[in-house]
């Protein structure tokens, strides 16, 4: 990734093989424990009523993260945090396992401890599903459906009352979080599960945390059709119809102001645990939203000088996840309050407490988890308390989830013989961004998850093979784990092909939707194909990638504000309704129209570029475009302007770029185009200028992620400063937006 955040502080060695009770005390250098604070973190892995391919491994994983966040960043002490588990229940006895009775009353026990400007911490990962409302329901559902919270004691559906046995549903939850808020403190709740959505299938390696209604829960399809039809009767009655917003969250939990929701998915998305981070060895199974939540909070813990909000937060995760190749999921967060600072604290960056150590072989005790890649130099110092000599430098040579091991090299990263004094200070010098190129596998099995023939397997193989070529921005892998992207046999005769993420489509609750690549014949032109296609896709996951983390950059005074604006139409130039931005609830529909304005709020002239990245793979400019100069000095601002048109399924990406102005602008608009040659050639006069555009740091990076050309790795600390990147989601959805109400006469 283009950026990568610089290391601060450190997490240390993570004691994932004990409970959160048996670990140590937090570090020496973690902030003082602060008398308002309270969290409690749920864990349900084990289900006693369901079969064993329904139990999970990820939240047991995710609460001891979690719990070492607290401890040592965010001013915790072990006695407040509580945590229900597996574990927890076999170390302090049953009311410390995550059934429903528990979980109730320690929500009890928060809302009669918690006192006014107190911070409450809430954290529940599992599975989740949905149930029929209630009839009479005072807070009734769109689509007639409750979203619950499933407890490890969790049963069936009781047709005469009306409910799962021990599900937790929403209203139940919201009751618990209000009698928290009416003590006034500060609420902030994240459920890592989903609740309704489809998926079309990815590879193999990921689990989903929810429970269908009907197959696992024994829901009566009668009674979801009722709810579901009485639903849509009472919305189609009501005398405004919706206006199109945001989309409405699982759970209605932050409604009343003070409480802060993060969710792992939309409504129509699943959400899963896998191994993290992606293809490394030796992760641990970790929810997906829980594992990414961490990291970031790290990394901006650690670096920055201003604390970021809950909003920011969760446009971080979409980030990371964009960087990690995933089309889906994308987090939620609703409340008045998702503007305010993670838990109401101030960050105070002091030295740097990443270290090295040297009694076994050279060791970093920082990882993945703090945004440390394979290849990156760090700087390294003598000791805290003996000056600040500069003692050389070392590389990451294998990175794991809290350390990493090192080896001595030179500024350039050439391997050396040195020694350090152990607990030498680190320091980041050379962000390796890793290989860029996408990586491609045959997938064995067709959409339906069954083996492929033997034959047809092979020859699918075969095809990938070839794709491997210098300079190819494809890279053939053998297993389709270790993948971006799967070539799948489709159709029940096996004569044609698509194209899928490995991670899959996320397709929405009963959607039949087909790739966005495809279906093409296997036949002698599948080799062309394939290369075609993959390139494209190949340019445009780069550059979403190298985009994904860029917003850490600007320590030279490079910076920009981005405001997202919907217009009422295509005369509206300014935008007449400003959307949720920074965060990842942004949604248009199809036909909409919008102006993004970028205004230059750093202390040196930028140069910046626009792109916009289809859910298909394709590349457009929104700005600069002919005629426009695109150097900004402090404080002036433009608007660029677009039409939402969804033809593909997916996210869309805008990608804004803004570099240092120094000497002739750079414009990196010849990224839309197929090749870089024939970019040039249709430049004309202003071909040299895109020649030197591409000829800067962050334009040979680039022009090696996207197009395979120069032998660029990553960016200096210094080169990073002079950079921004930042990257925005967009939902756009296939229908036309509703017509807005006629005012009343």
């Amino acid at each position: 990734m283009i950026v990568r955040r610089l290391v601060l502080l450190c997490l240390g060695v993570a004691l994932l093989g004990l409970s959160p009770s048996a670990q140590s005390d937090p570090p020496r250098d973690a902030p003082a424990a602060r008398k308002d604070r309270h969290a409690l973190l749920v864990a349900v892995t084990y289900y006693e009523n369901l079969p064993e391919s329904r139990h999970l491994r990820g939240p047991a994983n995710d609460v001891l993260l979690i719990r070492k966040l607290l401890l040592d960043k965010l001013g915790f002490s072990p006695d407040q945090v509580v945590v229900l588990s597996e574990q927890e229940g076999k170390d302090r006895g049953k009311d410390y396992l995550p059934t429903k009775k528990n979980i109730e009353r320690q929500f009890k026990r928060l809302a009669e401890v918690a006192k006014a400007g107190d911070q409450v911490m809430i954290c529940m990962g599992g599975h989740g599903s949905q149930q029929p409302e209630q009839p009479n329901s005072p807070d009734p559902e769109p689509d007639g459906l409750d979203e619950t919270f499933l407890p490890r004691d969790v049963g069936k559906w009781d047709g005469a009352d009306g409910t799962v046995k021990n599900a937790v549903i929403d209203d139940e939850l919201g009751d618990w979080l209000k009698a928290i808020r009416d003590k006034k403190a500060s609420v902030w709740i994240t459920l890592d599960s989903c609740h309704s959505g489809t998926m079309i299938r990815g590879a193999d390696d990921e689990v989903t945390r929810d429970l269908d209604m009907e197959k696992d829960l024994g829901i009566d399809p009668a009674a979801i059709k009722k709810a579901v039809d009485a639903a849509a009767l009472r919305e189609a009655a009501k005398p405004e119809k919706s206006r199109g917003g945001e989309p409405p969250a699982p759970f209605k939990l932050a409604g009343q102001g003070g409480i802060v929701a993060i969710y792992a998915a939309q409504p129509i998305e699943v959400t899963l645990e896998r191994e993290m981070p992606p293809r490394t060895q030796g992760g641990k199974v970790y929810g997906l939203l829980s594992y990414t939540m961490c990291q970031v909070l790290t990394e901006s813990l650690e670096k920055s000088k201003e604390p970021i909000t809950y909003s920011e937060l969760a446009k971080r995760i979409q980030a990371q996840y964009v960087a990690w190749g995933r089309t889906f999921p994308t987090p939620m967060i609703e409340g008045d309050d998702k503007d305010r600072e993670i838990l109401g604290d101030k960050v105070w960056p002091g030295r740097s407490s990443m270290q090295l150590s040297t009694r076994d072989g050279l060791k970093v005790n920082a990882g993945t988890i703090h945004g440390l890649t394979t290849g990156s130099i760090l700087s390294v110092s003598t000791p805290p308390g003996k000056g600040d000599k500069a003692l050389g430098f070392v590389r990451l040579a294998e990175v794991r989830t809290f350390d990493a091991d090192a080896e001595a090299c030179d500024e350039a990263g050439k391997t050396t013989r040195a020694e350090f004094p152990d607990g030498a200070v680190c320091k980041v010098h050379f962000i390796d961004v890793g290989d860029q190129r996408l990586k491609v596998a045959a997938d064995p099995n067709d959409g339906k998850g069954q083996a492929i023939p033997d034959e047809l397997r092979k020859k699918l193989a075969a095809a990938v093979k070839r794709l491997d070529a210098p300079g190819s921005v494809v890279q053939p892998v053998g297993k389709a784990k270790e993948a971006d992207w799967l070539v799948r046999s489709w159709g029940a005769d096996g004569k044609e092909v698509v194209l899928v993420p490995a991670a899959g489509w996320s397709a929405g609750r009963d959607a039949d939707v087909a790739p966005a690549f495809g279906p093409a014949p296997v036949d002698a032109k599948l080799g062309d194909w394939l290369k075609e296609s993959l390139g494209r896709i190949a340019r445009a996951e780069s550059l979403k990638r190298l985009a994904a983390d860029g917003e850490a950059a600007g320590g030279g005074g490079v910076k920009i504000k981005v405001e997202l604006i919907r217009r009422k139409n295509k005369a509206d130039k300014r935008g007449t309704y400003p959307l949720p931005w920074p965060g990842p609830n942004v949604s248009l529909y199809s036909g909409d129209h919008l102006a993004v304005r970028f205004t230059n709020t750093g202390r040196v002239p930028i140069d910046v570029t626009i792109l916009y990245i289809d859910s298909g793979c394709g590349i457009d400019c929104l700005y600069p475009v002919a005629g426009d100069v695109n150097r900004l000095f402090p404080g002036e601002a433009e608007t660029a302007r677009m039409e939402a048109r969804s033809k593909t399924v997916g996210l869309e990406q805008l990608v804004v770029l803004a570099v240092k102005g120094t000497g002739p602008t750079v414009d990196f608009s010849s990224l839309v185009q197929p090749s870089l040659e024939l970019a040039v050639e249709k430049a004309g006069s202003r071909g040299e200028e895109l020649k030197q555009a591409l000829d800067s740091p962050l334009g040979r990076l680039l022009k090696k992620g996207l197009y395979g050309q120069g032998n660029a790795r990553g960016l200096t600390r210094e080169e990073v400063d002079e950079n921004v990147m930042v990257l925005v989601p967009l939902h756009v959805r296939p229908e036309k937006r509703p017509a807005e109400p006629k005012p009343d006469k």
